[in-house]
């Protein structure tokens, strides 16, 4: 089998989607396994790539592997369950040769859109079923030794939808990819099956609705528009309908926590304001958490395991008053450490700047639109990390990597091609 074969991409993302349920049923942790085989590859491939962005992403990888070796103080197992953020480096490093090489970068996006499609539709069936056919019992009797469960807190509908195979609340961040993905911006765009896509991804944004989607769509829009700015009578709409929605938004903010909250009409503005404030405090505690800890726990993190009971052990051990495993990147850094979360930061923060400075450069394109819509897809999940941990769900994060790395790919070929476009001007410039 050809290793750089953009179908391996989709093959590997949908094994690893499968963890949670070959787990369930099996007892076999297939996320673990296959973590093994890409540390091995990725040991296969050291020194085949030598530019200095590569030594750079060698030597970050070596720091969190030294990061999450020191975890060793609370047992091996520690090292093996808390591996998420070295195996997010490992998995960029592969990613780079991988798509690289690859013979189409296209076709990647293209299995990347039909995987998209696939999550989508779970949702889809989910909230069909348990809203106009059956109830959500039947999928916890099929499927809820592996997690399905019932959400509450529906708006639109009388149940929550969760998409079965993705898990409990990724349904609504999915969609939220799946509607800029499918939005019909070009002449392509508006084939039949995209058509249905697009509305079938809004159907499942209502059907699973959450705040935290919402603000990671219209952030991500927001972030968007504002880096890639451009005088133009397109920028300048979106823009002017990116404020309205947020004005909008702020004016109804307090309506829509009563409907999303099932509040009682007769509800005042100070109730509200105590429920949001009691909300943040909860969101908030694991920096109350991380302030206690020595300057060690703090740098390393105090760990991650998904072993029965485990957590209830570190929460006595360093003496939690309140420790929440439920807020995203506050808790990443309770566990990976202030080191790992801002290798992290700096990263995306280089990544997205660099894309965003391509596209201004970019003429009105396919590619450019196409490079667009896969920015605000991967930044969709990035920053549905401040609640939901959906970006680091298996399946989903590996998928993500790879597109964000073709991404990063296609805007250096376009550098080159782009520079090498303004030497040749200059010389024949010069020559007249």
């Amino acid at each position: 089998m050809n290793y750089y074969h953009p179908r391996n991409a989709l093959i590997v993302a949908s094994l690893y989607l499968m963890d949670n349920w070959v787990k369930a049923y099996t007892g076999i942790p297939l996320a673990l396994l296959l973590d093994s085989i890409l540390f091995l590859l990725c040991i296969r491939l050291l020194g085949k790539r030598s530019s200095y962005k590569t030594r750079l992403l060698l030597l970050v990888i070596f720091i969190v592997f030294l990061v999450n070796f020191l975890k060793i103080v609370s047992g091996i197992s520690m090292i093996i369950t808390s591996r998420g953020i070295l195996m997010l480096f490992l998995l960029v490093y592969l990613a780079l040769d991988y798509v690289d090489k690859s013979f189409s970068i296209y076709l990647i996006i293209k299995y990347f859109k039909n995987y998209l499609s696939i999550l989508v539709l779970f949702v889809f069936i989910d909230g069909v079923y348990i809203n106009f056919i059956g109830s959500s019992s039947f999928f916890i009797n099929l499927f809820g030794v592996a997690g399905y469960a019932t959400l509450g807190n529906a708006v639109f509908f009388d149940s929550v939808a969760q998409g079965i195979i993705p898990g409990s609340q990724h349904a609504s961040i999915i969609s939220c990819a799946g509607i800029i993905m499918f939005f019909p911006f070009i002449k392509g765009d508006f084939s039949t099956k995209n058509t249905i896509m697009f509305s079938v991804s809004i159907f499942c944004l209502l059907v699973s609705v959450t705040n935290t989607a919402l603000l990671a769509l219209v952030t991500s829009l927001l972030m968007y528009i504002f880096i890639t700015f451009r005088f133009s009578m397109s920028y300048l709409s979106a823009t002017a309908v990116a404020f309205i929605c947020f004005f909008t938004m702020q004016k109804y903010w307090k309506t829509w926590l009563k409907v999303r909250y099932d509040m009682l009409e007769s509800v005042d503005d100070t109730m509200i304001d105590n429920f949001i404030n009691n909300y943040f405090e909860i969101f908030l505690s694991p920096l109350k958490n991380i302030n206690e800890l020595p300057i060690f726990y703090q740098l390393t993190g105090v760990g991650k395991s998904s072993l029965r009971g485990r957590e209830k052990v570190i929460s006595e051990f360093f003496g939690f008053s309140n420790y929440q495993l439920d807020f995203g990147y506050l808790n990443m850094v309770l566990e990976q450490g202030l080191i790992s979360m801002v290798l992290i930061f700096l990263l995306y923060f280089y990544y997205f700047t660099y894309l965003c400075r391509i596209l201004r450069i970019m003429p009105a394109s396919v590619d450019r639109i196409i490079m667009a819509k896969l920015i605000i897809i991967v930044n969709i999940f990035a920053i549905s990390g401040i609640h939901y941990v959906t970006i680091t769900k298996n399946g989903i994060l590996q998928f993500i990597v790879v597109i964000g790395v073709a991404l990063f790919i296609m805007g250096h070929r376009y550098e080159k091609r782009f520079l090498t476009l303004n030497r040749n001007s200059m010389s024949l410039a010069q020559l007249h």
